[in-house]
C-alpha cells in the first residue's frame, strides 16, 4: 500500500498549533490538585522519592492512615502497588519546581502524546491524516480527563505512542537511533504500566518483518546489531524498576499487584461477563463513532497491508483482549472502565484513518472534504462531552485544593489530623501530618474491608492488610473502637501536638458526642463542596468544617450544656445500638417486630374498650330469683 502523498498540505506548524490548541483547553480546566485513591498511591511516592529517596512509607502509629492502593511488604513497609515510571517522573518535577511542578507533568505527557500521533500518522499515512489523528486525540473526552488527572494512563499513552513511532522510523529505514529509542521508550512504557509490556509484540512483529525481508545474508548484520541495542536500551530502562521490586517485594519479577493478587485477575470467565461492556463502553464513551471503523479497518489492513496491519493489530487488539478479561470492571458512564483502554486509542484512530483514505482508490476531492467534515463532527461531538467531563471534574478538584490549602494553613507539621479517607488521599500530599482515617474507628467499614478474607479471588485491597486490620481491630465493638478513638487523641494531646477533625458540619454532633465531654471543638475555619447530581442542574452543597480538639477544662460554676449532653447520649446510644446488632445479628430488628406488635395490640385493646364503653347497657325484665325463666304467652293469642 502506497504512502497517501495527495493530501500532503499539512506540516509540523500545523501539528504544534494542534497542540497549542489543545493546551488551552487544558488551561481552561487546569487544577493545581488531585483525588482518588490510585492518584495517592503515584503521588505519595512521588514525594517520598523526592524528599527522602525512598519510596516506602513508614508508620509511627499501626492505626495511623495508609491508602487503599498501598501493599504492606515483608520488611514491614508499605509500598505504592503501582510501578515507579510516573512516580518517577513527578518526582523528577518535584524537585526541579517544588511540590506544585507535580501537576504539570500530566498536562504535558497529554501535549506530548498529540504531537506523537501527528508524526506517526504523518510517517504511516500523511500529513493530513496525522492531523486529523492528532485532532481526535487531542478532542478525545477521556485524554482531556486524564491529562488533567494525576493518574498514570497520560503517560502510558504518550510514551506508547512515541515508542511505536520510533519503532515505524526503524521498520522504514533502520537506524541505530531509531532503534535505541524504540526500545528505551516502549519499555519505559511499561513502567508507566505494566500491561504495556505488551508492546513487545509489535516490536517482535517488526523486526521479524525486516529480517525475512532482507534480500542479501550481509544487510542481515546491522539488523541484528540494531535488534541488540534496542534489547540493551530496554534493560537499561526497566532496571530501576527490578531493583525497586528486589529492594520492596524481595524479588526482580514480584510486583504491588502480586501482593494482592490482582495478577492472577484476568480469565476466560471475566472476559465472557465483560466482552460486551467492553464493546459499548469504547463505542461510546472510549471513541465516538471511531471505534468500529477502527476494528474495520484493522480487519482492511489485515487483507490490504500486512506489515501495517500487524503493527497497529498487535498494538491494539491484545491490549483489548487482555482488559476485557480482567476482573475489575466497574459499570456506569464514567472513566472508571475505559481508563484502561486509552493507550491502544492512537492505533484505533489511525486504522480508521487509514480505511477512510484507502478504502476508496480514487479519492476525488469532496471525498477529502467529507473526511474532514466527518472528523470536525467527531470532535464537535467529543468536545462537548470533554467540557461536560472536564467542568465536574474542575470543581471536585477545587475542593480539594481549597481544603489542602485550609489544612495547610492552620494545621503545622507534625501535628495530627482525623478524617475521612477520601479526604485524607489528597489531604496527605499537601504536609507531613500524623493521619487517622474515620473508618479506622468504624465497624461496619472495618467489616467492609476485612470480607475479601472469606474468598481468595483477586481484590484491590491486599489480603495481609485485611488480615492485619482483622487481628487487631476486626473483633472491637463501636464501644472499644470510640474509646480507642479517644484514647490515641488524648495521648498525642499529652504528647503536646495539634489535633484537629476535617467534618461535614452536619456530622459536628455526631462526632463532638462520640468524643464524649472530655474534648471541646473549636471550629478553625470552614468552605463548601458543590456536587453534581445526574443532570448539570442538580447541585448540592455541603459545608465542611476545620476543628481543632482541645481538652475540655469547665469551670467550677459553669451550668451543664444541653447540646453536649444530648450529642453524648446520642452516640452513646449509637455505639450501643451497633454494638447489640454484632453480638446478636438481626436480633434488633426481631425485637422490633415484638415491639410493633405488642404496640398493635394495645392499640386494638384500647379499640376494644372505646367501642364498649360507648355501648348501653342491655335492659333485662327477668325476675331476681334464681328460679328458670318461664315462657309467657303470646297476648293476642290470649286474647283469642
Amino acid at each position: 500500500m502506497a504512502v497517501w502523498n495527495r493530501a500532503n498540505i499539512f506540516n509540523a506548524p500545523v501539528a504544534f498549533a494542534i497542540v497549542a490548541l489543545f493546551c488551552a483547553l487544558l488551561s481552561g480546566y487546569y487544577v493545581a490538585a488531585y483525588e482518588g485513591t490510585d492518584e495517592n498511591g503515584y503521588l505519595i511516592t512521588a514525594k517520598s522519592l523526592a524528599t527522602k529517596s525512598d519510596s516506602g512509607k513508614v508508620l509511627d502509629d499501626p492505626n495511623e492512615f495508609v491508602s487503599g492502593n498501598y501493599v504492606l511488604a515483608d520488611n514491614g513497609n508499605y509500598y505504592g502497588k503501582y510501578p515507579l515510571g510516573y512516580p518517577y517522573l513527578c518526582a523528577l518535577a518535584y524537585r526541579l519546581g517544588g511540590s506544585s511542578a507535580i501537576f504539570l507533568v500530566n498536562p504535558i505527557l497529554a501535549a506530548l502524546a498529540v504531537l506523537g500521533t501527528y508524526f506517526l500518522g504523518r510517517a504511516m499515512i500523511s500529513s493530513f491524516a496525522g492531523a486529523l489523528a492528532a485532532i481526535l486525540l487531542a478532542t478525545n473526552p477521556l485524554h482531556a480527563y486524564f491529562g488533567l488527572s494525576a493518574a498514570s494512563h497520560t503517560g502510558s499513552i504518550c510514551f506508547a505512542v512515541w515508542g511505536m513511532f520510533f519503532l515505524w522510523r526503524w521498520t522504514e529505514s533502520g537506524g541505530r537511533w531509531n532503534a535505541l529509542l524504540a526500545g528505551a521508550v516502549c519499555a519505559y512504557a511499561s513502567t508507566v504500566r505494566y500491561t504495556d509490556g505488551l508492546l513487545i509484540l509489535p516490536i517482535l512483529a517488526m523486526v521479524a518483518w525486516r529480517y525475512f525481508r532482507v534480500e542479501a545474508p550481509a544487510d542481515l548484520q546491522p539488523v541484528a546489531r540494531e535488534f541488540i541495542l534496542m534489547i540493551i536500551a530496554a534493560i537499561i530502562a526497566v532496571t530501576p524498576l527490578l531493583i525497586h521490586h528486589w529492594r520492596a517485594f524481595g524479588a526482580p519479577w514480584t510486583t504491588g499487584y502480586a501482593l494482592c493478587g490482582e495478577s492472577t485477575g484476568f480469565g476466560w470467565k471475566f472476559f465472557a461477563d465483560n466482552w460486551w461492556l467492553m464493546l459499548t463502553r469504547m463505542d461510546t464513551g472510549g471513541l465516538i463513532l471511531l471505534f468500529p471503523l477502527g476494528l474495520v479497518g484493522l480487519a482492511y489492513l489485515a487483507t490490504h497491508d500486512m506489515r501495517r496491519g500487524l503493527f497497529l493489530g498487535l498494538w491494539a487488539v491484545p491490549g483489548l483482549l487482555l482488559y476485557s478479561a480482567y476482573y475489575w470492571a466497574p459499570q456506569g458512564d464514567g472513566p472508571g472502565y475505559v481508563r484502561f483502554f486509552v493507550s491502544v486509542f492512537p492505533p484505533l484512530i489511525l486504522s480508521a484513518l487509514t480505511l477512510l483514505c484507502f478504502a476508496v482508490r480514487a479519492r476525488p476531492w469532496w471525498w477529502e472534504v467529507g473526511l474532514g467534515a466527518f472528523v470536525v463532527v467527531v470532535a464537535t461531538a467529543n468536545l462537548r462531552e470533554a467540557t461536560r467531563q472536564l467542568n465536574r471534574q474542575m470543581d471536585r478538584l477545587l475542593f480539594d485544593k481549597e481544603t489542602s490549602e485550609r489544612v495547610r494553613e492552620k494545621m503545622k507539621d507534625g501535628s495530627v489530623i482525623l478524617a475521612s479517607d477520601r479526604l485524607l488521599n489528597f489531604v496527605e500530599f499537601a504536609g507531613d501530618w500524623h493521619l487517622y482515617a474515620s473508618e479506622t474507628f468504624d465497624r461496619g467499614a472495618i467489616q467492609n474491608r476485612i470480607k475479601n478474607l472469606k474468598d481468595n479471588d483477586p481484590r484491590p485491597f491486599q489480603r495481609r492488610k485485611a488480615e492485619k486490620l482483622a487481628e487487631t481491630q476486626g473483633k472491637k465493638t463501636d464501644s472499644e473502637l470510640t474509646q480507642e478513638q479517644r484514647d490515641i487523641i488524648n495521648h498525642r494531646l499529652t504528647e503536646g501536638l495539634e489535633v484537629a477533625m476535617i467534618l461535614p458540619k452536619d456530622q459536628y454532633h455526631r462526632a463532638r458526642g462520640r468524643l464524649g465531654d472530655k474534648f471541646e471543638f473549636d471550629p478553625l475555619t470552614e468552605w463548601t463542596e458543590i456536587r453534581y447530581g445526574a443532570r448539570e442542574t442538580d447541585l448540592s452543597y455541603t459545608a465542611w468544617g476545620l476543628y481543632q480538639i482541645k481538652p475540655h477544662t469547665p469551670a467550677p460554676t459553669t451550668v451543664p450544656d444541653l447540646e453536649q449532653q444530648i450529642d453524648n447520649l446520642d452516640a452513646k446510644l449509637r455505639d450501643q445500638r451497633a454494638d447489640f446488632d454484632a453480638r446478636y445479628p438481626g436480633g434488633q430488628a426481631a425485637w422490633t417486630k415484638v415491639q410493633d406488635m405488642e404496640r398493635d395490640l394495645r392499640d386494638l385493646r384500647e379499640k376494644l374498650k372505646k367501642s364498649t364503653a360507648k355501648k348501653p347497657p342491655p335492659v333485662s325484665n327477668a325476675p331476681t330469683t334464681n328460679a328458670p325463666p318461664t315462657l309467657t304467652a303470646n297476648p293476642n293469642e290470649v286474647k283469642k
